[in-house]
C-alpha cells in the first residue's frame, strides 16, 4: 500500500500532500484533467459557476428574504405592566407571547419582570390570613381546613417515627461482629462482601443489609444461591433508620430465618 503513494500538488492552493495513485488517477479523470485538490474546501472553491446559475442563487435569496420580511415584518407597541412605558415588540415576538394567554403581563426589561414579581407585604399578609388553619394550597387548588385534633395527631406522629440513621456502613458491621462475639474478621470488599471470617474450621460470610423493603434483601440473597464459595452466609437486615428488621443464614443450599 504504501509504494502505491504518490505526491500531489492541490490544483488551487498549491499544497503537496500524499494520495494513492488509483485515487489520483480516478480523481483527476472525474476532475476532467483540472487535477486533484486537497481538501474539500480547496475543491469547493474551484469549482467555477456559470451566470444561470449565480442568477438562481440570487433569485433563491431574494425570495427567502421577502418571505421572512413578510412573516416578520412590523412592530407592535407594547405598554410595560409595570413601569407603564410604551416599548416595540416585533410582532412574531407579541404573537409568540400571548400566544397561550392573551392576558398575559408584558415587560420592557428583565428588571421590570422580577420587580413584578415580588409580592407586596399587604398581599403576603392576606394570604397568611386566609391560609390560618388551613393545609397548604397544591397547584392552584383550594386548601381544606385542618381541625385541632388533626393537627395534633400530625405533631404527635413526627415525634414518634424513627428517624433516618447516619451511622457508617463499617461501623454499623463492627457492632454486629462484635455482638456475636467475633474478634477477626476481614473485608472483603473486593467480592462485594461486607466482611468475611473464619469459625469452628468454617469460612463464614456476613451479610448487613440497610434497606427500605424486603425485595432489595432478597436480590442481595439470590447472589448466593448456586454458590459454594462459602460454608455459610449470615445476613441481618435493618432499615434506613437503623431497626433490626431479620436475621437470616445460608446453608446447604438454601436459606433459612433464624430472627
Amino acid at each position: 500500500m504504501v509504494d502505491s503513494m504518490m505526491e500531489a500538488t492541490c490544483a488551487f492552493c498549491g499544497k503537496k500532500f500524499q494520495i494513492s495513485k488509483w485515487w489520483f488517477n480516478w480523481r483527476n479523470e472525474r476532475n476532467k484533467g483540472k487535477g486533484v485538490f486537497c481538501s474539500a474546501h480547496c475543491s469547493n472553491s474551484a469549482k467555477e459557476r456559470s451566470d444561470v446559475a449565480k442568477l438562481k442563487t440570487s433569485e433563491s435569496l431574494k425570495r427567502f428574504y421577502e418571505t421572512h420580511k413578510e412573516r416578520t415584518a412590523g412592530l407592535v407597541d407594547v405598554i410595560c405592566a409595570k413601569c407603564a412605558k410604551t416599548f416595540q415588540l416585533k410582532a412574531y415576538a407579541y404573537r409568540a407571547r400571548i400566544r397561550h394567554n392573551k392576558d398575559a403581563p408584558l415587560y420592557c426589561s428583565k428588571a421590570c419582570a422580577l420587580s413584578a414579581r415580588i409580592v407586596r407585604p399587604e398581599t403576603r399578609a392576606k394570604l397568611s390570613q386566609l391560609q390560618t388553619n388551613v393545609s397548604v394550597p397544591s397547584r392552584g387548588r383550594p386548601g381544606h381546613t385542618v381541625d385541632v385534633d388533626t393537627r395534633l395527631k400530625l405533631s404527635l406522629r413526627k415525634k414518634l417515627s424513627p428517624v433516618m440513621s447516619f451511622k457508617r456502613h463499617d461501623e454499623d458491621v463492627d457492632e454486629e461482629m462484635h455482638k456475636m462475639g467475633i474478634t477477626m474478621y476481614a473485608s472483603d470488599r473486593t467480592r462485594n462482601r461486607d466482611t468475611c471470617f473464619v469459625q469452628d474450621g468454617r469460612h463464614i460470610a456476613f451479610e448487613l443489609e440497610r434497606k427500605r423493603w424486603f425485595t432489595s434483601v432478597k436480590k442481595k440473597m439470590r447472589q448466593y444461591i448456586g454458590s459454594n464459595e462459602y460454608d455459610k452466609v449470615i445476613l441481618i437486615w435493618k432499615d434506613l433508620a437503623g431497626q433490626f428488621r431479620g436475621k437470616w443464614e445460608f446453608e446447604n443450599g438454601e436459606w433459612k430465618q433464624v430472627g
